[in-house]
């Protein structure tokens, strides 16, 4: 499940989604890209990321990002 929350904290949209993952990095990849597509169809401004998966953060993170092997992450850099 992903929560939108607004300045203050308070979460004002959620929504889950199943999908068949075979990796947790890959279900979190999943979640940030679905959830940033959410807030760019909502016309977000601002969007902060949070993400308990550290490899998925440091693959986000890589200034090599858009030259990875991995479609999510040159996906969600679009965003």
């Amino acid at each position: 499940m992903t929560l939108f929350r607004d300045n203050d904290g308070r979460w004002f949209m959620r929504f889950s989604k199943f999908m068949v993952i075979t990796s947790p990095l890959f279900a979190e990849l999943w979640v940030i890209y679905v959830g940033l597509k959410v807030a760019w169809d909502n016309e977000f401004e601002y969007v902060q990321v949070q993400s308990d998966c550290l490899e998925a953060v440091k693959l986000l993170m890589d200034p090599n990002r858009l030259c990875s092997s991995l479609f999510l992450v040159r996906a969600i850099d679009i965003y």
